[in-house]
């Protein structure tokens, strides 16, 4: 089986730091974007399962980053998961015409965030393989242990 990819795009670099090595420890494989631009770039070349994006990164920001997976289908990742500051809900509105697969608001321990992105992702592949969308192997894994 081929590990999980996952990008993080998040200002805080003790945070991407944090959350590169327990996703790490898990099987999964981890890039990560201080910027907008840098995850644009990144969802080209890394072509993640997974999208960590946090709202408020700099550069072209996390809307920028959702609008270009909408005109751009095929970079888009199979699950999206945005971790925000408080309870913006404004923001969360903006984007609400973007296709967000889950959201949380910071803090989020290393351990949490596991859970919720191996729930995302079973889920995500489960319902591929229902609706005929993906073969149902090879199947990346996520190998997570409590």
């Amino acid at each position: 089986m081929m590990s999980v990819r996952i990008l993080i795009a998040d200002r805080d670099e003790f945070l991407l730091a944090t959350y590169r090595e327990h996703l790490g420890k898990h099987g999964a494989i981890v890039a990560t974007a201080t910027t907008g631009l840098a995850c644009m770039e990144r969802l080209r070349d890394f072509a993640p399962d997974i999208l960590v994006l946090d709202p408020s990164i700099l550069w072209g920001g996390g809307e920028g980053v959702l609008a270009l997976m909408h005109e751009e289908p095929r970079i888009r990742p199979n699950c999206v998961f945005l971790l925000t500051y408080g309870g913006n809900r404004s923001l969360l509105y903006r984007l609400s015409s973007f296709r967000v697969d889950d959201y949380q608001t910071k803090p989020l321990s290393p351990r949490q965030l596991t859970e919720r992105l191996y729930t995302m992702h079973t889920l995500s592949t489960a319902a591929a393989i229902l609706n005929n969308t993906v073969a149902p192997a090879p199947a990346r894994s996520f190998a997570f242990t409590r």
